[in-house]
């Protein structure tokens, strides 16, 4: 129920971007590098790894602001396959850290989900959305909506269009 998720998803509903065409998230590109910090639930088979501990928030965000998804195909790997034990040696790791789904919606749009632990980036939304002080935030952004009137980048809040008779000759602004 964030203010910057509500408000994408009243600009949407309103018919500001149009006809939804295409959906990205980047729900999570954040390297763990301390293997034996409070996470480390997400190495472990009875965690369920990144699929299950992200994908379900990024499943559920993107329902909220596009719609139902009617199917899901996708892939994950296990990209770092030994991590420290927390006793000074090493166990090896069989859940997923890298995942991407590839979504379709009710009203016919698609999207794609990336999720991974196992990667550094700036655009998870604890990064990008500043709601916790405990993350640095970088003023990116990490999901993207694409509709017939334009597109919107969140948690920024950007809407990119062409104005009222534009089309892809025509400049494309914020």
């Amino acid at each position: 129920c964030n203010p910057m998720l509500q408000t994408a998803r009243e600009m949407i509903r309103a018919g500001e971007l149009g006809e939804i065409r295409g959906y990205r998230g980047i729900h999570c590109e954040d390297y763990m590098a301390d293997a034996n910090g409070a996470f480390t639930f997400r190495h472990d088979p009875a965690g369920g790894g990144a699929l299950a501990d992200i994908g379900s928030h990024a499943l559920a965000t993107a329902e909220f602001l596009c719609g139902p998804v009617t199917k899901v195909m996708g892939d994950c790997v296990t990209m770092i396959a030994e991590r420290p034990d927390g006793r000074g040696g090493r166990k090896a790791v069989t859940v997923d850290d890298v995942g991407r789904a590839f979504l379709r919606f009710e009203n016919g749009a698609i999207g794609t989900v990336t999720l991974s632990d196992a990667a550094a980036g700036p655009w998870s939304w604890e990064l990008t959305a500043g709601e916790n002080p405990a993350y640095p935030r970088t003023g990116e952004s990490c999901y993207f909506i694409a509709g017939t009137n334009g597109s919107l980048s969140v948690p920024r809040l950007e809407f990119w269009h062409h104005g009222e008779a534009g089309h892809w000759w025509t400049p494309i602004h914020a």
